[in-house]
C-alpha cells in the first residue's frame, strides 16, 4: 500500500514539475521575443501574454483537482442529455 501510495506521489510530482519547467521556458522564450521585437504594442502584448502564464503556476500544481472537477461537470452533462 505504501509503495502504491509513494508511485502515485512520484508521478504527480514529475508532471507537476514538468508542467512547471513547461511553463517557465515559455516565459523565458516570450522575454527572448520580447528582447526582438521593436514595436511597442506587440511588447505591450508579449508581456501581458508572460503575465498570465505567470500567474497560472497554481493551476499546474493543481491539475489532478482539474482533472476531476471537469470529468464530474461531464458526467453531469452526459446524465442531463
Amino acid at each position: 500500500m505504501t509503495s502504491v501510495l509513494a508511485a502515485v506521489t512520484s508521478v504527480y510530482l514529475i508532471i507537476a514539475f514538468a508542467l512547471v519547467i513547461r511553463r517557465t521556458l515559455l516565459i523565458i522564450d516570450l522575454h527572448d521575443e520580447s528582447v526582438i521585437v521593436r514595436s511597442r504594442e506587440q511588447k505591450s502584448h508579449i508581456r501581458q501574454h508572460a503575465i498570465h502564464l505567470r500567474d497560472n503556476y497554481k493551476n499546474d500544481l493543481l491539475w489532478v483537482k482539474s482533472i476531476f472537477v471537469n470529468a464530474l461537470k461531464v458526467i453531469d452533462w452526459l446524465k442531463s442529455t
